[in-house]
């Protein structure tokens, strides 16, 4: 049985940088590839050069894809690079690898693969330490891009999918807000000959109400001032112990009525098995005897 997605998300988590463990992973898709374990700063400044500036950069890079294509259509006869007999053109440098057989083109150096600049090719494979096209396919950055956005943008080609599980009535941390606030707040400015503070301002406080039950306080000018609406929707990450199933926010003293949909499937199998065995024997033995006796009468 394979693992659980949990089990598949810690093991994902081991592939990113302890700062960045506790990220969600479609900020991670979106951060530097300095997010993943074996980018150092020369790695990444060769990673720029290919024009790879996010995580989610690197794991739809071509140039690593064409790597990729190369080195399995060596092994995979069904292929149509294997059964064409070399690679095509949008893949490799035509005058790099015009002698070169596909079964050694993943030995080949870097700079064969269009998309690797000539005059950077040396330095690329130095800061990647990928000398060959095999090496660059298997970058383990590259790998650990690519099963995290397999993991987040297409989870129904993961082993542990089940084709009939209902998406629609499984619940997901980070899908919906387990709470909304919505409030309002009047902001004026009672001096009409004072300037107008940016709300953005550090030096920006709320008006003080309390002014107003001062002497000779009150609407003696015209006052600028604006009327706010703040909405904040609060979403669940994570959760720790177990999935949330449900949340709801209620004010004191308020009631609700809930409807829960639950999905469940149960597949049972029975196996019976009966051996009978007969054995009989019969003997039967039957003698008969038959005397005849002949009676004789003398006479004298």
């Amino acid at each position: 049985m394979s693992d659980t997605k949990s089990d598949m998300m810690s093991d994902l988590m081991s592939l990113v940088r302890a700062s960045s463990r506790t990220l969600p992973l479609a900020d991670i898709l979106r951060g530097s590839p300095q997010e993943l374990l074996g980018v150092s700063t020369p790695a990444l400044a060769a990673l720029k050069i290919l024009e790879i500036n996010t995580v989610f950069d690197l794991s739809t890079s071509q140039v690593f894809a064409a790597a990729t294509k190369i080195v399995a259509a060596v092994s995979d006869k069904t292929s149509a690079i294997y059964q064409f007999g070399s690679a095509p053109s949008d893949l490799v440098k035509d005058s790099a690898v015009a002698d070169i057989p596909l079964a050694e083109l993943q030995f080949s150096p870097i700079k064969i693969l269009q998309g690797i600049p000539d005059a950077s090719a040396d330095n690329i494979a130095t800061a990647l330490d990928t000398a060959t096209v095999r090496d660059l396919s298997l970058y383990p950055p590259y790998r650990a891009a690519v099963r995290i956005m397999i993991f987040l943008y297409f989870p129904a080609s993961l082993p542990t999918n089940d084709p009939e599980e209902p998406t629609d009535l499984i619940p997901r941390s980070g899908e919906y807000p387990i709470e909304k606030v919505q409030y309002s707040t009047l902001l004026i400015n009672p001096e009409a000959d004072e300037l107008l503070i940016d709300v953005n301002s550090s030096k920006f406080t709320p008006l003080d109400l309390g002014k107003l039950a001062l002497e000779n306080a009150g609407f003696k000018t015209v006052a600028f001032g604006a009327l706010l609406t703040f909405t904040q929707s609060w979403f669940a990450q994570r959760v720790t112990l177990g999935q949330l199933l449900h949340s709801v926010t209620l004010a004191p003293g308020e009631s609700t009525r809930i409807a829960v949909i639950d999905w469940s499937r149960k597949s049972s199998a029975s196996q019976a098995e009966s051996i009978s065995e007969s054995n009989s024997l019969t003997n039967d033995t039957t003698h008969s005897r038959s005397i005849n006796e002949v009676t004789r009468s003398v006479k004298t």
